[in-house]
């Protein structure tokens, strides 16, 4: 009851969408899949160590500190990455692109 808080018009949004979902669901699994596999194929490719099914991936570093200096260079670079990542269907190659060149930064100015 509190997701919606029982209010008609947001109720008709989440039918709506669990509709579109329904009927486009080959298209957005393959979305989600392939954006996801991207951006994890490419953090893995440049040092950051990702793990999990592409449509819910989750980057492994030693330390919860290594974790948020980590998030919060990615912030300065003009990119929100926490746990777990969750593509979503507005995500596009770019943004992956855009992503991978932050973190890809980040790991040559550590070395």
């Amino acid at each position: 009851s509190l997701t919606f808080g029982g209010r008609p018009s947001d109720c008709a949004v989440a039918a709506a969408t669990v509709r579109w979902l329904t009927e486009h669901r080959t298209e957005a699994y393959e979305h989600l899949r392939s954006i996801g596999q991207a951006l994890k194929d490419g953090l893995n490719a440049v040092g950051v160590k990702v793990i999990g099914q592409p449509e819910r991936s989750v980057m492994v570093f030693d330390t919860e500190d290594e974790r948020r200096a980590f998030c919060l260079r990615m912030i300065e670079r003009g990119v929100v990455v926490d746990r777990p990542q969750f593509p979503n269907l507005n995500h596009t190659m770019k943004d992956v692109e855009k992503t991978i060149a932050a973190a890809e930064d980040i790991a040559e100015e550590e070395s």
